[in-house]
């Protein structure tokens, strides 16, 4: 059975499944939904877990999803496979113009929850992170964004990808840190060999930002005003990134510098008699 046999079989099923669920009140629901699966929804959940929870979590967790997406685009380029809305518009509920196969948000889902069931002793919080990357798979199924195939592939890249970084993390956390700037380095490397500093450029600024950020004397104390504090800022950020384009680049680059460093910097000037523990 070939790849477009498999994806009609797919197809088929898909549409019979909306015939069966799908409602108005569906329909926005899993289209509001769809806002998790976004960078400024991931970089807030990682600022989040670093600033209010614990900080080498953090920013494992924002490593291994940058490092995850990234992974997913250099496969979705090598595959090519079309969404399930490209191939027949009535089943889209949404679309985008990239290719479907492997699904990041799958990927993203799959980091999330083994984050969770890693870190987390609370079987509530484990429940929690599975009903997230449950729900996650399933909208973009629904949505007509992928195909299941395009999820089994995402679940698996995600998994290897948190298991890989799980092995490699502890290595790194031995090299001083200077090493962390070969992150920026090798996307700097990927965006001249793939030709396209407007996708590479992103993980390029991000991982920027956060490397220069970590270079610095950070605090393993995590303060509740401190935390909310960066998350404010990382907040207004993504605004201004909305509002002022032609600065992309830079916000991207502050984004991270602000997370791993500065905000932290910033709020201790602002509110020096705050340092009380969590």
């Amino acid at each position: 059975m070939d790849f477009s046999q498999l994806d009609q079989i797919q197809l088929e099923w898909m549409l019979k499944m909306q015939g069966l669920l799908r409602s108005s009140m569906m329909d926005a629901f899993f289209k509001t939904w769809n806002l998790v699966d976004t960078p400024g929804f991931y970089l807030l959940l990682g600022a989040v877990v670093w600033r209010l929870w614990n900080r080498r979590i953090g920013i494992q967790l924002f490593y291994t999803l940058l490092i995850g997406t990234a992974l997913i685009i250099l496969l979705k380029q090598l595959f090519a496979q079309p969404r399930p809305c490209h191939i027949d518009t009535s089943v889209g509920i949404l679309c985008h113009s990239s290719y479907g196969f492997p699904s990041g948000a799958a990927s993203s889902a799959a980091i999330v929850f083994g984050m969770a069931l890693l870190e987390c002793r609370s079987r509530f919080s484990r429940s929690l992170a599975l009903l997230f990357a449950l729900l996650l798979c399933f909208s973009r199924v629904y949505l007509g964004l992928h195909y299941p195939t395009d999820i089994l592939g995402g679940l698996v890249v995600g998994a290897l990808c948190f298991l890989g970084c799980q092995k490699l993390f502890p290595l790194i956390e031995r090299l001083p840190k200077v090493a962390i700037l070969l992150v920026p380095s090798i996307f700097l490397l990927i965006s001249f060999a793939c030709g396209d500093f407007k996708i590479w450029g992103v993980f390029y600024c991000f991982s920027l930002g956060t490397g220069c950020g970590l270079m610095l004397p950070g605090d393993e104390l995590v303060r509740i005003r401190q935390g909310l504090f960066v998350i404010g800022g990382v907040l207004v950020l993504l605004l201004l990134q909305k509002m002022i384009p032609s600065l992309l680049w830079l916000f991207y680059i502050l984004q991270g510098y602000w997370l791993a460093w500065l905000g932290a910097r910033v709020e201790k000037q602002l509110f020096p008699a705050s340092d009380i523990p969590k």
